[in-house]
């Protein structure tokens, strides 16, 4: 069943009576099949009307108002402010798509950017390239850094100082003690008592230096400091820390075939960061020139040559060839129109010449038409 639009106000006498006799034909055909031999619009005893059913084509149509327009109509502008260098058109000139209408001067600047952002992606690519080519160095550089974890491991566990434990063995110690207490005997057999300033600096005193030598050489041998306890400790927790840590790097490698989930990450945000730039870069200076983006007819030129222009709209290009028709129709019909249903249209200056048409696009939006019907 087609569909069709037609302009014009809305006239509800016609369109109830054509779904009416869509009804009433559907009910009677079973009848009418039944008594095939009757008499097309003749009348049976009961006052009932009959007619011979036919096939044929049924249409249902809405109707509406609109204007015609353009088929398409857009504003070019420059993407860049500069001074205007040339203009190829004039205002009514028809050109076609892909035609050079107008540029900017001095565009030294946007091919410098453009050259300068060029070599960022380059570079963004090579590197992601190495990142991408790098599985095996990094598995081979993982091992190695859980080779050398596992050795400090083994080094600190080896070099973990506790309380009470001896830095020298036994015999050593012995005599670093009988070295002590001989300089304390020997301390202890001077006459402490005497005053004189000349004894205390040339004998008392070096006496005493020598058996605080001599006693911290014992205590060196004999145990460690606090400090060398809590030293190895932190030693050995880090090791530990360091061969978790390279133990997970590994496994993580390994999982992703040899590559770096975060370098990869990296590389690759680094290079659309840079292919945003060149884009844009090479946007601007290709925007420098206006280009044709369809075949149509110039109406307007914002402008002339040497003028200073910014990113305004410059020139106003439309297709008068592909003209389009905007029309409105009353919302109860709109369930009768739909993107690509066959449309008539007529015009009020020459109403003898049907055109036909297509619905390209549906705006269901309520608006309050001034006369609308």
């Amino acid at each position: 069943m087609k569909e069709r639009m037609k302009p014009g106000k809305v006239n509800k006498k016609i369109l109830i009576p054509v779904i009416v006799v869509a009804i009433l034909a559907a009910a009677g055909l079973g009848y009418t099949l039944w008594k095939r031999s009757a008499t097309a619009n003749t009348i049976d005893q009961t006052g009932y009307q009959t007619a011979q059913v036919r096939r044929g084509t049924l249409t249902i149509s809405a109707s509406g108002t609109g204007s015609l327009v353009g088929g398409q109509k857009t504003n070019l502008s420059f993407t860049a402010s500069g001074t205007v260098a040339s203009i190829s058109v004039a205002v009514g000139d028809k050109v076609t798509e892909g035609q050079e209408l107008a540029r900017i001067a001095d565009i030294s600047t946007l091919q410098s950017a453009l050259t300068t952002a060029e070599l960022d992606l380059k570079a963004a690519n090579q590197k992601l390239e190495e990142v991408q080519n790098s599985a095996e160095t990094n598995l081979a550089n993982a091992l190695l850094t859980l080779a050398n974890a596992q050795k400090d491991l083994e080094d600190a566990q080896s070099n973990v100082l506790t309380v009470g434990m001896v830095r020298c063995d036994q015999d050593t110690t012995d005599v670093y003690y009988a070295a002590y207490m001989k300089a304390q005997e020997a301390l202890n057999a001077l006459d402490q008592s005497n005053t004189n300033q000349d004894y205390y600096l040339n004998t008392i005193l070096p006496a005493k230096t020598k058996v605080e030598q001599a006693y911290a050489t014992y205590q060196y041998c004999a145990g460690y400091t606090q400090y060398e306890i809590d030293s190895s400790q932190a030693t050995l927790t880090l090791a530990k820390a360091a061969v978790k840590e390279a133990e997970d790097a590994l496994a993580e490698l390994k999982e992703n075939n040899g590559i770096d989930p975060a370098d990869l990450a990296s590389a690759e945000t680094n290079v659309s960061a840079a292919q945003i730039t060149y884009d844009n870069a090479f946007a601007t200076l290709e925007g420098t020139t206006i280009y044709a983006p369809f075949d149509g007819t110039i109406l307007s030129i914002e402008g002339e040559v040497g003028d200073e222009v910014g990113t305004n709209a410059f020139i106003t290009i439309a297709d008068l060839v592909h003209p389009e028709v905007e029309f409105w129709i009353d919302e109860t019909d709109l369930d009768k129109a739909s993107v690509g249903t066959s449309t008539e249209v007529t015009f009020d200056a020459i109403p003898d010449k049907v055109f036909k048409g297509t619905v390209t696009e549906i705006n269901p939006t309520l608006q309050t038409m001034s006369g609308y019907q």
